[in-house]
């Protein structure tokens, strides 16, 4: 009677709202509005109504897509309301991602003032800045004169012991890759440390999911760090994360299959895999990358429908939100840029 109790509430509202997110086929149809005021029209009657005004007073495609993430970043704090112990913790690990990402981008803007002495003016009025689990001091860093000073300013949170070990290196070899991955390391072990204390029938589902967002994340390192900056396969497995669920990091895996095409190492960790395929040797960087997030979105989805299909009251409600709701912004955000700057509309096809 407790679970039931304790999922009721929060698993009727979190279908409630999973209704109104907007699917794949619903985008499609608007993605055959001949431009982007066109295109917010047609989201007058969801969740996205604002973006219409939003866009009428700026006309700036920058704000809109923060705005879109602002309001995505707002649910957590719904779901840290209606949720309590472990569950708030697991919801808090999840939310942490929103907050990685976001840290990330501070120290790629802090990177490009202090390490490459370029302008960031430009960029720093889209960053998000209320807090979602921790406080970052978001200014003082872009402000920050050295890598010391970042890693003292961010010890008042998890991240200063988190980048202290490697962001003076990341200034010597000026590039960030390694604060990135730990970064994403910690993140991740926050989820599986969180999963870890769920009651048994939550912990599986939700041990299921993060190791699938390891293994995501995973195929994405080994795709852009051969094809983007030539990895040898030694080096990729030093950038990779533990804890996935198919996806080994081991030297005889990565050693036999490190010269497949994208499709095929695709299919070998997860061959129930939708999205087609991609040559090796024909396929330009950006496709090959946008074949593994297309695969990952769709991989997602299905587990987001597996959760749904399941017991009402468990975690796996609060994970297929979170699934279902980052996909629908990822797609309006790409839909929005497609038509700001004109793209055909087999190509947004492609990319949604």
């Amino acid at each position: 009677m407790g679970r039931v109790s304790e999922y009721s509430f929060i698993s009727a509202n979190l279908r409630a709202k999973i209704s109104r997110i907007l699917d794949a086929e619903f985008l499609l149809k608007c993605a055959e509005a001949k431009d982007l005021e066109t295109l917010l029209m047609t989201f007058k009657d969801t969740d996205f109504a604002f973006l219409q005004e939003v866009y009428h007073k700026t006309a700036d495609i920058k704000t809109c897509e923060k705005e879109v993430l602002d309001n995505e970043i707002a649910y957590n704090s719904y779901l840290f309301k209606h949720t309590k112990g472990a569950v708030r913790r697991f919801c808090e690990s999840l939310a942490l991602r929103y907050e990685a990402d976001i840290l990330k981008d501070v120290l790629r803007l802090w990177f490009d003032r202090a390490v490459r002495r370029r302008n960031i003016d430009g960029y720093t009025p889209y960053l998000h800045r209320e807090p979602i689990v921790h406080t970052l001091p978001i200014d003082p860093v872009l402000n920050a004169d050295s890598p010391e000073a970042v890693a003292e300013l961010l010890s008042s949170t998890p991240y200063g012991k988190v980048v202290a070990p490697v962001l003076r290196e990341a200034a010597d070899t000026e590039t960030l890759y390694g604060v990135e991955t730990a970064v994403d390391a910690y993140v991740f072990r926050q989820m599986k440390e969180s999963a870890e204390k769920l009651p048994p029938p939550d912990r599986r589902i939700a041990k299921e999911y993060t190791g699938l967002l390891i293994d995501i994340e995973n195929l994405n390192r080994i795709v852009r760090l051969k094809h983007y900056f030539q990895f040898d396969s030694a080096s990729i497995r030093a950038q990779l994360l533990p804890g996935g669920r198919r996806l080994p990091i081991r030297a005889d895996f990565l050693a036999d299959g490190f010269e497949e095409d994208v499709g095929g190492l695709v299919k070998r960790v997860f061959p129930d895999a939708d999205g087609g395929s991609v040559g090796e040797t024909t396929a330009p960087h950006f496709d090959r990358l946008l074949f593994v997030e297309t695969v990952a979105s769709g991989l997602k989805e299905k587990q987001a429908q597996k959760a749904l299909g399941g017991n009402p009251f468990t975690v796996g409600t609060v994970i297929a939100f979170f699934i279902l709701k980052r996909v629908e912004i990822r797609r309006i955000i790409t839909l929005m840029n497609a038509k700001y700057y004109r793209l055909e509309k087999e190509r947004i096809k492609e990319l949604l």
